[in-house]
């Protein structure tokens, strides 16, 4: 069972990245346990998930039932915070950072934390505030630039990488997303 000080440390830590802090890798626990531990991440994210969902802000014209739409989304949401790790799981051996691995996952696991709460917070401001679309559009841009610029951020100090293959992890595990979010609507409809 993870403790509320965990949870504290792991976004703490991830909120210190965010400020650019290096050092800030010591606050994760990067052994197994603490590796798993740092899934709790998807539970903290979660709400906001389903907020955007029922808000409509995340919208699939479907003929699916409602108990189905609920279930699939779940799947999906459970797909997204798996497969990257997963996928990662290859890609870290072969750039001969076996030993980094568990730590760019809690880090990359306790950021989406911070992540999804900067893209919830713009997507709300979006649909409460008085905006253009053009405006709302360049605001969730800008977000959606700084979270990737944080990844790589993540993925350059955890890992001990150059940037250009922390650019490139970067790159994978967006395109990777933006695939699971389009097999979602394509299953959902």
């Amino acid at each position: 069972m993870i403790t509320k000080q965990e949870v504290f440390e792991g976004v703490y830590g991830a909120w210190r990245l965010v400020l650019g802090d290096r050092s800030a890798m010591a606050l994760f626990d990067d052994s197994v346990l603490g590796f798993w531990k740092s899934f709790f991440a998807a539970a903290i994210v979660f709400p906001m998930y389903a907020l955007l969902i029922i808000m409509g802000v995340i919208e699939f014209e479907t003929s699916r039932s409602v108990p189905a739409m609920i279930l699939l989304n779940i799947e999906f949401y459970i797909i997204g915070w798996v497969l990257w790790p997963l996928i990662t799981g290859y890609i870290v051996p072969a750039l001969d950072r076996d030993e980094e691995y568990a730590l760019y996952i809690v880090a990359y696991n306790w950021a989406n934390v911070i992540g999804a709460s900067l893209f919830f917070l713009t997507i709300t401001a979006s649909a409460i505030l008085p905006m253009s679309a053009g405006f709302s559009a360049l605001l969730t841009g800008a977000v959606t630039i700084g979270l990737l610029t944080y990844h790589v951020f993540i993925a350059r100090v955890a890992l001990d990488i150059p940037l250009g293959g922390a650019v490139g992890l970067t790159i994978c595990e967006f395109v990777i997303g933006q695939i699971i979010l389009i097999v979602q609507q394509g299953v959902l409809m």
